[in-house]
């Protein structure tokens, strides 16, 4: 099933009913991603296929030198430490969800830039186990960001990339490259590759349900469309 063919399987489907499938179809310990875990701001919603990333904390240490010369150094630092490890940019494809495992040192591996980047070359969404830095300009660019924490240092000295396309613990939660990540309010949920089709079905009956129930609801309440959210 290609990344196209398994995103129109789950269009229209809500993070819930989704959830639901999944319980319908067994997996009621598995997926839900711990609810630390949010959005950076109301509203944002995604769903998308994982383009996993691993970081590692840093062992190397800053030298002593001069403001002009750590320019030189940082630069060269992020070249060496992320950008030749990284399959990121150069691979991200429309519809992809990009997973950050964290290194877990508190510094900004999801920023502005980065995040602008990814999704101008189709990311649907980003989620970390650490922190964003830059937030006010992230939620002015609208980009579905889901983190633990804000950040607001670099990388450099704190934190490199391990690895991409491998897979990543998600605050408890496995993930592996391919499966599908949804997000909205209610959080995080991994959707395992293996069970595309039985939670689609079982999740699109769950919705198909509560349109039905909703309905006669809102039409007693004289609701129009504008107050409908389904």
């Amino acid at each position: 099933m290609t990344n196209e063919d398994v995103l129109a399987l789950f269009e229209g489907l809500r993070l819930a009913d989704i959830r639901d499938g999944m319980d319908w179809a067994g997996l009621h310990n598995v997926g839900s991603v711990n609810r630390a875990i949010g959005p950076v701001f109301q509203g944002a919603e995604a769903m998308g296929i994982a383009r996993t990333v691993l970081c590692r904390p840093t062992q190397v240490r800053i030298p002593t030198m001069t403001p002009e010369e750590y320019s030189d150094w940082s630069l060269q630092y992020y070249l060496d430490r992320y950008q030749d490890r990284s399959e990121i940019t150069p691979n991200v494809k429309p519809g992809e969800f990009i997973v950050f495992e964290s290194a877990g040192t508190g510094s900004g591996e999801i920023g502005s830039a980065n995040s602008l980047e990814w999704h101008a070359m189709g990311a649907r969404g980003i989620v970390t186990t650490g922190g964003v830095r830059d937030i006010d300009e992230c939620i002015r660019h609208r980009i579905p960001i889901f983190s633990a924490h804000r950040a607001q240092t670099m990388v450099q000295g704190y934190s490199e990339l391990a690895a991409t396309q491998v897979p990543v613990n998600l605050d408890g939660t496995l993930v592996n490259p391919g499966d599908l990540i949804v997000a909205n309010g209610d959080g995080v949920l991994v959707v395992p590759q293996t069970h595309f089709e039985i939670v689609a079905k079982w999740a699109r009956r769950e919705l198909d349900r509560d349109k039905e129930w909703r309905t006669q609801w809102y039409d007693k309440l004289g609701w129009d469309d504008s107050r409908r959210v389904l």
